[in-house]
């Protein structure tokens, strides 16, 4: 975020704004004058049609305004995806701990996407595949929602699913 002040404000006239100082539209030349008798700066703070300066001391501004950014970059959710892979020839065991994952996944706020890995003659039984895909999305249906249905593609079967929103 560039931030201009003092010197390098270009425009003819500006509205000022600022403590102990009368706002109102000001030629430039008139407001860098108010700024250096305040002992402060001049600092452009948004233009919409015509500049809003701000006559305040440059350094705490600057410190605000990262401050500002910092609180809004840490209020924001980082929704991150994470990947479970699967084969056709899955044993009991192995779906269970993989079905439990993805669920530990969802309930932590993460999207979910599950691949069906098919190797060489398991591509002639993609319909075996289609079921467990299925049958995962039934058992994770309480806590999740499918994006999209089954959608193969090359020697994968991918559907992505994401937490059911919280009210």
């Amino acid at each position: 975020m560039r931030i201009r002040s003092n010197g390098e404000i270009t425009f003819r006239e500006v509205r000022l704004v600022g403590d102990n100082v009368e706002n109102g539209v000001y030629r430039l030349e008139e407001a860098m004058g108010i700024a250096d008798s305040k002992g402060l700066d001049l600092v452009e703070i948004s233009f919409s049609g015509m500049p809003i300066c701000k006559v305040t001391d440059l350094s705490k501004f600057m410190f605000d305004a990262k401050k500002k950014q910092k609180e809004l970059m840490s209020a924001q959710k980082e929704n991150k995806q994470k990947e479970v892979q699967l084969s056709q020839n899955i044993d009991e065991h192995d779906y269970v701990f993989k079905r439990n994952n993805a669920r530990g996944f969802l309930e932590k706020g993460n999207s979910v996407r599950v691949v069906m890995v098919m190797k060489g003659r398991e591509m002639q039984y993609i319909d075996k595949s289609k079921a467990i895909l299925t049958r995962m999305i039934g058992e994770l249906s309480d806590c999740s929602t499918c994006e999209e249905s089954l959608r193969p593609e090359g020697n994968r079967i991918i559907i992505n699913i994401r937490p059911k929103k919280k009210q």
